[in-house]
């Protein structure tokens, strides 16, 4: 049983939103469109909707429980394939000086840390588990699926989604407002809001750009062992001021904490139609029997979840909209969510209800 605090799990979280902003960085130098998305779209059955709607609440489940048992594996993998270090520099061409590190490049100090995190990853990875709630994000959002087509469709009008998620069409996608969302798991330590990358350069730089972390944080110019560098990083900056005091065994475990985290947000690049966005919840203590935990099914198939409530003290879960798939009849609407006292319910008051425009074919 590991004991992972919140100052490690900050530290973690940090490491990965500094990397999501390089890698911002790097698209951008890429011209590769991003647009800052509003909602965050949740597709699934009506009754679903009629439970999220009445509960206020959503679930996150086992990440080694998704529809696809084989993605947290292959994500993984990549991660534990990147720290063997006879890999890291041959997939990741790491060049001996390199304009976004401003210290000289030493592959032994580098061998060392890496080494240090790697020891670390391994010693709590068989008990390592994590609870996801996917969203996914407007398909305007996305330059590559943003077409004259989709101008006179629902931003959630994903055909993709619908059929897997969306029960055929014959379900409902709830639309969340993603900067409240946002705001709420911001400074929780224990939750992570995070685009999913597909994209193999995407994740290889994803990667890089930690294990830069790594030298930037850890490694001297001299080469000698490894320490903390006190200049002008702006992410230490940002660790001392929201973590306050900390050492090198906090920063490794938090690195190591973050390289944990990873594998929920890496997808295999055949669904990136989907877009998506998760919401991720760690353990407070890994290896320990979670009173929080409930279980959707029975048997083989049951699947481990946590209410998001439990998670996020004082949740209040911004539903801004409701959108029935073109295969809804009246009688399904009036059977799902005016018979369960979803729709007339006080929560429904402010959420817009709209139907899908999309022609759906099976």
């Amino acid at each position: 049983m590991i004991d992972i605090n919140d100052k490690v799990k900050l530290i973690g979280k940090l490491f990965i939103e500094d990397t999501f902003r390089s890698l911002s960085e790097w698209r951008a130098s890429y011209d590769i469109n991003e647009q800052e998305q509003s909602v965050l779209y949740q597709y699934t059955t009506l009754e679903s909707c009629a439970n999220i709607i009445i509960s206020e609440d959503i679930w996150l489940f086992d990440s080694r429980h998704c529809n696809d048992e084989q993605e947290y594996k292959n994500g993984l993998n990549f991660v534990k394939s990147s720290l063997m270090e006879s890999n890291i520099f041959k997939k990741f061409d790491f060049p001996i000086e390199d304009d976004l590190c401003r210290h000289e490049y030493d592959i032994d100090t580098f061998n060392t840390v890496s080494r240090e995190i790697e020891n670390r990853f391994h010693n709590f990875n068989s008990d390592w588990l994590c609870y996801v709630a996917c969203f996914s994000r407007p398909i305007s959002n996305y330059t590559r699926y943003r077409t004259h087509l989709t101008d006179d469709l629902l931003d959630n009008d994903n055909l993709v989604m619908w059929r897997g998620y969306g029960n055929e069409a014959k379900g409902g996608c709830l639309g969340f407002n993603h900067l409240s969302m946002e705001h709420q798991t911001r400074d929780n330590p224990n939750c992570l809001l995070v685009e999913v990358l597909y994209d193999v350069e995407d994740k290889s730089f994803f990667i890089k750009c930690l294990f830069r972390t790594i030298y930037e944080l850890f490694c001297n110019n001299s080469g000698l062992n490894y320490g903390i560098q006190r200049s002008d990083n702006l992410l230490e900056l940002r660790i001392e001021k929201l973590v306050g005091n900390y050492d090198v065994n906090d920063l490794f475990l938090g690195l190591a904490y973050a390289l944990h985290l990873v594998p929920s947000f890496f997808k295999h690049a055949g669904f990136e139609a989907e877009r998506e966005f998760r919401l991720i919840h760690s353990p407070e203590v890994i290896g320990r029997i979670d009173s929080r935990v409930s279980y959707l099914g029975s048997g083989k198939d049951a699947r481990p979840y946590i209410p998001l409530s439990s998670v996020i003290n004082n949740l209040d879960l911004p539903i801004i909209n409701l959108t029935l798939g073109s295969q809804v009849s009246d009688k399904d609407f009036h059977d799902s969510l005016f018979k369960s006292g979803a729709w007339g319910n006080c929560n429904a008051n402010d959420i817009a209800l709209q139907h899908s425009l999309i022609p759906y074919r099976s």
